[in-house]
């Protein structure tokens, strides 16, 4: 039996002899090793990939913390793996400051390039859709989302029903999850309001709306008392502000919380009168109140973006100059307020406004100057989640990633699971998080992170 094994061991090491070229031996190039780790190059050889799967096992082995992505992946992969990552345990206890302290310092673990998404460990919460997302002190939150199938964009359905109430935290920078405090009320969909340290939500409007309270370092709900002025909440830096969406009606007005003395105040009138599509953005340390007039008297206007300042330390408003943008309500990004719709509308046939007003622009602050979109790339396979999210400097749309400083869009891919109804899309400084949705036949829980640098 010894000679018959020796006299295997031996056929089996001249076959793997003459199965590797000469150059097996010279130093490892590191180009090759990328190339090895690319999707859709399996095919260069069993040599290429054992070679840079040994080089892989040596890097984690010296480095402890550096991993990377899965090697051979097939043509069709869309997602880089994310290996050497606990397991996530449902109903982890919160992280106290010191664990938050010790998280801040670790090495990131994910591991995929910019622009390619990365899979990521189970979440310790159920599968589902529209589920309510925000980055807050190094850590996606999700809380809530429904049962139900969602509702197809543009679609008159039901108020969804089977809602959910738990939530989780993900941490990118090591790569776990945590579960969070169950919410008081079920909650769907959405992006919270982020204001020194706690995420704000609303559920419903008007005199039956209710707002409340997550504290991410105490771990604890609370709620706070209703806004009378019927509007939604907004984050002015680190106060916390209610805006009437429209003053045409009686009884809408705008609101700032007070935190010490729990209390809403109202915020004294603004100098556009009736408007609508009313948007009090903060930027620049500065409080921008955009809306469009309510039509009045003869004739047809374009319903361009009027613009006034609040002065948040005396309360007192200045009239800025109007716009020629129609489209839909900005977002502050950086030191920019970008109004994402791309296009223009000269008014149709019946209200014929007499030229074509852009859809969207870029105002900036400080010059009080407002110039064009760029023109978006033109891409039927990116990320599409119907609504506009801040990325750091960047703001993410369905036609893609702005830059508002370089004047240019990026395609942004799709996530490996695809376009999902209701999936959650979750923006952080670096990064965005994908989770759960609908596939077709139910909801998910997958969840996947794409580096944005």
């Amino acid at each position: 039996m010894t000679e018959d094994f020796e006299r295997e061991e031996r056929a089996f090491a001249e076959a793997l002899r003459g199965s590797v070229p000469v150059e097996t031996f010279r130093p490892l190039d590191p180009e090759e090793l990328k190339a090895a780790a690319a999707p859709g190059l399996a095919t260069r050889g069993r040599w290429l990939k054992g070679l840079a799967a040994a080089a892989a096992v040596v890097v984690v082995a010296g480095a402890g913390v550096l991993v990377l992505p899965q090697l051979g992946g097939g043509a069709g992969s869309s997602a880089a793996t994310v290996a050497g990552l606990p397991e996530a345990a449902g109903g982890a206890a919160p992280m106290d400051a010191e664990d938050r302290a010790s998280a801040a310092e670790s090495k990131p673990v994910l591991t995929s390039a910019s622009g390619e998404w990365a899979g990521l460990p189970e979440p310790p919460l159920s599968p589902r859709s529209n589920s309510a997302g925000a980055w807050l002190d190094g850590e996606f939150f999700l809380v809530g989302g429904q049962l139900s199938a969602p509702c197809p964009p543009n679609a008159d359905c039901m108020a969804p029903d089977r809602l959910l109430r738990d939530g989780a935290a993900f941490n990118p920078a090591n790569g776990t999850w945590r579960r969070i405090a169950d919410a008081p009320v079920a909650l769907s969909e959405g992006e919270p309001v982020v204001v020194a340290g706690r995420l704000y939500f609303q559920r419903g409007y008007g005199p039956t709306a209710a707002v409340y309270a997550y504290d991410a370092g105490a771990d604890a709900w609370s709620q706070l008392p209703t806004p009378s002025g019927g509007g939604v909440l907004v984050a002015l830096g680190d106060r916390l502000a209610s805006v009437a969406w429209s003053t045409e009606e009686a009884g809408a007005f705008d609101e700032l919380f007070d935190p010490v003395t729990g209390q809403w105040t109202r915020l004294p009138a603004d100098p556009l009168k009736a408007a609508y599509e009313r948007t009090l953005v903060p930027v620049a340390g500065r409080a921008l109140l955009f809306a469009k007039a309510v039509p009045t008297g003869s004739g047809v206007k374009a319903p361009v973006f009027r613009l006034a300042e609040l002065d948040l330390a005396t309360g007192k408003w200045r009239r800025l100059p109007d716009s020629d943008v129609v489209g839909v309500a900005g977002r502050a990004v950086g030191d920019l307020v970008v109004f994402p719709e791309t296009g223009s509308y000269d008014g149709g046939d019946v209200d014929n406004w007499g030229r074509d007003y852009p859809a969207g622009g870029i105002f900036d602050p400080a010059t009080g100057l407002w110039s064009e979109l760029p023109a978006p790339a033109k891409s039927d396979d990116g990320l599409r989640h119907g609504r506009t999210t801040v990325a750091g400097a960047l703001l993410l749309t369905d036609s893609g990633l702005l830059d508002p400083v370089g004047r240019s869009w990026s395609t942004v891919p799709q996530p490996p699971g695809g376009n999902l109804l209701g999936q959650a899309v979750v923006a952080g400084p670096d990064g965005l998080l994908v989770f759960g949705g609908w596939d077709g036949s139910g909801p998910t829980a997958a969840a996947a992170y794409l580096p944005l640098r």
